[in-house]
């Protein structure tokens, strides 16, 4: 931020300054031309007002809704600007955010997608059409990372089309199953041989896609069962 005195501010006909130098109550904040007054200071004093004062607080929320009835094209085009103009800070803020709350940005987008899932549906689409090298650059790098996860997803949507999914599976019985494609793939790093997430009654023979019909097989024992059932 720029360092500028009181006295160049009203030179140049700006109603505000910045000296660098904290005030008495060590904010180091912008100042007001017309009374030096610190704009930090500023806000907690009106926030203690408003929640002070509840009628006020109703006054002021019906006044901001009134006028942005009354402003929205004039308000969107001056948030838009803005944003034009700010627009590394505000996405380094955002990013900033969603790392330090990600368990309330996760409610933010649900509740965004509940709201308006054919509009996300589309957009979605949209940006998939037109980054389809990225979005296949990112699935591979996440399947390769995650490859229990990868598989696991596989196999659902295997038995989904075959319609052998109950539809009581709950997200702890995926988790659980995610569990054991994991320990799988671990058991294969650490025996130097494959290791299978074996279903005991198979799919072609009406066997579920779930957690209780799922073990763990050497790769041999598995593709020499085939589908049968012992």
């Amino acid at each position: 931020m720029e360092i500028i005195t009181r006295k160049e501010a009203l030179e140049r006909g700006l109603k505000s300054y910045f000296t660098g130098k904290p005030c008495k109550h060590r904010h180091i904040a912008k100042r007001s031309v017309c009374d030096s007054g610190c704009f930090e200071c500023q806000v907690i004093k009106n926030a203690k007002q408003y929640r002070a004062n509840p009628s006020k607080r109703a006054k002021k929320k019906a006044y901001n809704k009134e006028y942005h009835a009354a402003n929205r094209p004039r308000i969107r085009k001056r948030k838009a600007e803005y944003h034009i103009a700010h627009k590394e800070r505000i996405n380094e803020q955002s990013r900033q955010w969603r790392l330090d709350n990600p368990e309330r940005f996760r409610e933010r987008v649900k509740a965004c997608h509940a709201r308006v899932p054919e509009k996300r549906r589309a957009k979605s689409l949209r940006y998939r059409k037109a980054n389809l090298e990225n979005c296949r650059a990112t699935s591979r790098t996440y399947y390769a990372a995650y490859p229990e996860k990868a598989l696991a997803r596989c196999r659902l949507r295997q038995a989904r089309k075959r319609q052998l999914t109950p539809s009581s599976l709950t997200k702890e019985h995926n988790a659980e199953m995610v569990e054991l494609y994991l320990y799988a793939r671990l058991l294969s790093i650490a025996h130097g041989s494959g290791f299978h997430v074996h279903h005991k009654q198979p799919l072609s023979k009406g066997g579920l896609h779930e957690p209780s019909n799922l073990e763990i097989l050497t790769a041999f024992d598995n593709l020499s069962k085939g589908n049968r059932t012992k």
